[in-house]
């Protein structure tokens, strides 16, 4: 991000990321790895924040989809 000439930067999908982590880390017991994964997806928001002050950040999750009812 530092060296690029891009004035926009889109980071699709935030809630990807997060749902990764947490089901790499699924057989986990502790309540450490939920800690963990708030720091880790704070800290790529954190980092690109502070890299341009020029640019634009914009960061998308999607609307969780419904896969059964009980209707």
């Amino acid at each position: 991000m530092k060296h690029s000439s891009l004035e926009i930067f889109i980071i699709d999908d935030y809630q990807h990321v997060l749902v990764n982590e947490l089901m790499s880390r699924s057989s986990e017991k502790s309540y450490d790895k939920f800690t963990d994964i708030g720091k880790h997806t704070w800290l790529i928001l954190n980092t690109a924040s502070w890299q341009r002050t020029d640019a634009f950040i914009f960061s998308l999750t999607r609307k969780p989809m419904i896969l059964a009812t009980s209707e």
